[in-house]
């Protein structure tokens, strides 16, 4: 029994602990009776196997299989068998129609007044059923009911046939525009579960599912958003959950917006000779950054770029910065200046290293510069550092563990 060689394996084990003593004293004395007990239901299992009911999908004009599947023995040739597969509409109580019949192993019939005969296959060999090119009409309630020997088995399958999952809305908008989005699949048996999720998180939707008899029950979600600046690049996407299967589509926004956030980094009050500064700003379409000393009004197109080094010159001295970015929304220029005043220190060998090392510029996303803030690569690093951390206290954790059980059992 798988019981008791547990419960003596574990007598064996140990028996210095409190807790492992009562364990053994236990099942020792009630050994006899588990026993007995499990006995009883494998004999009650051993006449009747009821199986059980399970819940398949399958797309339309694809294929299923539903196995029929019998406890050992039950299959002997040499022991009368009888084998019947039917099927009736999704959760309804009209009479089952037969699809299959086998008796003996000899004899096999099949019904071929069913709507969707043609499209049945039943393995001579383990009585599995195959459904092929599956329609919506395909979904039902499918049955194996069969009887060898004395002793019976049975296995219920409930089948769900669902379209192609379909995403649609209007994605290419302005900052204020509203839109609607919608998830929509048809399918016939089940009605599969349908949710709306934004970057992978679910956010409150709409159920628009109808029945009509025009097209069939038709599950459908609708999502109703209002376009932001940070809804930008954003993908949202629809899940569906369907007995066994789950399938997604997605849409990806294209939000634009005047240019706004614009940022230093690093932004400190001292900056080092040779170390870089950066400004960077957000936008769509994206802004163009021209980073000049605030006293200059106008640089050569060829000077004019979104970071600078600091120069020798300006040791010593404080400097005033001037990040000016702007793009073209609704028709017109908008633009957003905003100045950034620091001491010029002297730079060591080792201080312009480092600091050439913290100042790297933060990564853009979707080829859109993102505002940094102080030492972007600095936190980058120390994020990583934070993330290392709790894996090597969880190692410290698991070798303390091992060597508690290896303790345990010497």
């Amino acid at each position: 029994m798988v019981v008791a060689g547990f419960l003596s394996g574990v007598c064996q084990r140990d028996v210095r602990s409190a807790a492992r003593r009562v364990l053994c004293e236990n099942g020792e004395t009630e050994m006899e009776t588990m026993k007995s007990l499990v006995t009883f239901v494998f004999l009650a299992m051993a006449l009747t196997d009821v199986g059980h009911s399970v819940e398949k999908s399958g797309l339309v004009g694809q294929s299923v299989k539903l196995p029929c599947p019998s406890r050992d023995g039950l299959q002997d040739q040499q022991q009368p068998l009888t084998v019947n597969w039917t099927d009736r509409v999704y959760a309804s109580t009209s009479e089952p129609i037969l699809i299959f019949r086998g008796e003996n192993w000899t004899t096999f019939t099949t019904n071929d007044a069913h709507p969707n005969a043609g499209n049945f296959q039943v393995d001579r060999n383990n009585f599995a059923l195959k459904i092929s090119r599956l329609s919506y009409e395909s979904a039902g309630e499918y049955s194996c009911v069969g009887e060898s020997g004395g002793r019976t088995f049975e296995n219920h399958y409930y089948l769900t046939v669902y379209g192609g999952l379909n995403c649609s809305g209007e994605t290419q908008l302005e900052e204020g525009q509203g839109t609607n989005l919608t998830c929509r699949v048809k399918y016939g048996g089940k009605r599969p579960g349908l949710e709306w999720l934004r970057e992978g998180r679910g956010v409150a939707s709409l159920d628009r599912s109808e029945l009509t008899e025009e097209w069939g029950p038709v599950g459908e979600q609708e999502l109703q958003l209002r376009a932001t600046h940070d809804m930008d690049a954003v993908e949202y996407s629809c899940r569906m959950n369907i007995s066994d299967t789950s399938d997604t589509c997605r849409l990806r926004f294209n939000v634009t917006y005047s240019v706004r956030d614009v940022e230093f980094f690093p932004k400190k009050k001292e900056y080092f000779v040779g170390e870089e500064i950066f400004c960077g700003a957000r936008g769509n379409p994206l802004p163009e950054i021209s980073l000049v000393p605030a006293t200059v009004d106008e640089l050569p197109g060829d000077r004019v770029k979104s970071h600078l080094i600091i120069p020798k010159m300006w040791e010593g001295s404080e400097v005033t910065l001037a990040c000016t970015a702007n793009n073209t929304y609704r028709g017109r220029l908008t633009s957003v200046r905003e100045l950034i005043t620091f001491q010029v220190i002297a730079a060591t060998t080792t201080a312009a290293a480092t600091t050439t090392m913290k100042t790297a510029p933060k990564p853009t996303e979707a080829g859109k510069p993102v505002g940094g803030g102080n030492g972007a690569a600095e936190r980058t690093l120390s994020t990583r550092t934070a993330t290392l951390l709790p894996l090597v206290a969880m190692l410290s954790a698991v070798v303390g563990l091992m060597d508690d059980t290896f303790s345990l059992r010497c």
